[in-house]
């Protein structure tokens, strides 16, 4: 497989001064070969090989998934017949010399089998030529946030006095899968109550959803490789003045965010401009304001007071402002948007109120 993508891991290859690479994390697999692991967390141990000409060849093995589901097995390394496989793989490429690797995720035991002339880690320097989409990772995120639409509206509509948090997670899922046609990967949080959504965030949980409950319901589905994400905070029946003071608060931040994105933009400065609309009401989030989403749900840029990133056309970013204050709870508000070559493009299809 040739495609743009690979030809931007070749460019990581040149730049970390490696002949080809090795890549062994989910998100780099699905970015150079299009192979992404089961919905249901089953599948293999997987790696690609990309040469310098932009070819990739997709390596895979299928688990004993035992020894991760039962305690007490025995965990056993990668078999015999897959590091003999990808060393079958490099021969058949004609691949040699120093390669490029994650070193997060590739094992020592992978490369032993290799007999490469030496490794350089290449994880930044692909991040950063992940952060700008092509043209298809595109379309496929406009989908992923299609969903994350589907998901916030099934929340909205059934977020009531005697639903558990689970029940609420439980039909959020079902209608986003429905909408997909298949299983689908669902990360992020929902959480209900004065205490859990002051604590930011959590896996839902059986407490049953009262009056003048804030609901925050965080979608991160990841569909066909690719994630999407979003958030809002739902206030069920008559809320506290201050939550409702704060959701506007968040808003008003969120839409500032909005009219601001552009090529060009520091990253940095954009946190600051999102938080001081929240300070001006007294108000503060501990967490990011926004980061790059592809196949992986948090990608380059990193929009935080710390960041050196700046956006360019053809990122695909979330902002998520949020206000916590333990007397009251939480609120947090999401949108997915992508930066275009003269400002940007709202891809959440959801209100936030």
């Amino acid at each position: 497989m040739t495609d743009e993508r690979c030809l931007r891991v070749v460019a990581a290859i040149a730049e970390v001064g490696a002949d080809w690479a090795l890549l062994t994390s989910p998100a780099a697999v699905r970015y150079a070969t299009g192979f992404a692991e089961r919905p249901d967390g089953g599948g293999s141990h997987s790696c690609a090989l990309v040469d310098s000409g932009g070819s990739a060849l997709l390596v895979t093995e299928h688990l004993d998934a035992a020894a991760e589901l039962y305690p007490g097995v025995a965990v056993r390394g990668y078999r015999d017949e897959y590091v003999a496989a990808v060393a079958a793989a490099k021969e058949s490429m004609g691949l040699g010399g120093v390669v490029a690797v994650e070193s997060a995720s590739c094992p020592g035991s992978l490369l032993a089998g290799l007999q490469s002339s030496g490794q350089r880690d290449i994880t930044l320097a692909l991040a950063r030529q992940r952060a700008t989409k092509t043209r298809d990772e595109r379309d496929q995120l406009r989908w992923c946030a299609q969903l994350t639409g589907i998901g916030q509206h099934e929340a909205a509509a059934g977020a009531e006095r005697g639903v558990t948090e689970l029940e609420l997670f439980g039909r959020v899922q079902a209608a986003m899968e429905r909408a997909e046609g298949s299983r689908i990967t669902l990360a992020g949080d929902l959480v209900s109550g004065r205490d859990r959504t002051a604590a930011v965030g959590g896996l839902p949980s059986d407490r049953m959803i009262g009056e003048g409950d804030p609901v925050i319901c965080d979608l991160v589905p990841r569909s066909r490789g690719y994630w999407g994400d979003s958030c809002t905070t739902l206030l069920v029946g008559a809320a506290d003045p201050r939550l409702e003071e704060m959701h506007a608060a968040a808003a008003q931040a969120l839409s500032h965010a909005a009219e601001l994105l552009r090529p060009g933009l520091s990253a940095r400065v954009l946190d600051g401009e999102v938080r001081r609309v929240l300070a001006a009401a007294g108000l503060s989030y501990p967490h990011h304001t926004g980061h790059g989403v592809g196949t992986e749900p948090q990608e380059l840029p990193r929009i935080v007071p710390e960041s050196t990133d700046t956006l360019e056309a053809g990122m695909v970013v979330a902002i998520e402002p949020g206000a916590y204050d333990p007397e009251v709870g939480g609120v947090r508000l999401e949108w997915l948007f992508e930066i275009t070559e003269t400002g940007s493009t709202l891809l959440s299809p959801y209100s936030l109120s």
